[in-house]
């Protein structure tokens, strides 16, 4: 019996772990590359994935933002910690909200787009410590940890 929870928890964490590590598109033009490592506390048995968790988390991000007078084109690491907890609201269904904070630092080309062109200015470095993530997000839990496999005996 515990043997089947912790390989339904293991997959479950397997496809967390690969949708978070997923490079998206941001609409305003950044990639970025962030997997986070989770300690969960406060859950009530037999409902892993809800309740308070503290993370740490890493990742990588390139952008290139424009506002029409000026651009700016980089690179950015960035590493942390996070605060969250996770909301059931169905069997498969959950709302989590999260904060983290830590160190970023970024590279970064500034330039003008000028008669369609691109007039390289300058580069600069910045280094910056505070918020880094707000989050809020529905989950949807692919695999149900609660039902064992093979129906009705």
């Amino acid at each position: 019996m515990k043997k089947i929870i912790e390989i339904d928890m293991f997959k479950e964490y397997v496809g967390k772990l690969i949708f978070r590590c997923i490079v998206f598109l941001v609409a305003l033009g950044a990639y970025i590359f962030s997997p986070e490592g989770r300690w969960w506390f406060g859950q009530k048995q037999g409902n892993p994935w809800h309740g308070h968790y503290l993370g740490v988390f890493g990742g990588f991000t390139w952008y290139d933002l424009e506002n029409g007078k000026e651009g700016y084109q980089g690179e950015a690491e960035m590493v942390g910690v996070s605060y969250g907890y996770m909301f059931p609201i169905g069997r498969r269904f959950s709302l989590e909200a999260g904060i983290g904070v830590g160190y970023m630092h970024s590279k970064y080309e500034e330039y003008l787009p000028i008669d369609g062109h691109y007039v390289y200015q300058q580069t600069n470095r910045m280094n910056y410590f505070g918020p880094l993530k707000l989050k809020f997000a529905l989950v949807w839990r692919l695999w149900d940890t609660g039902k064992k496999k093979g129906g009705a005996r």
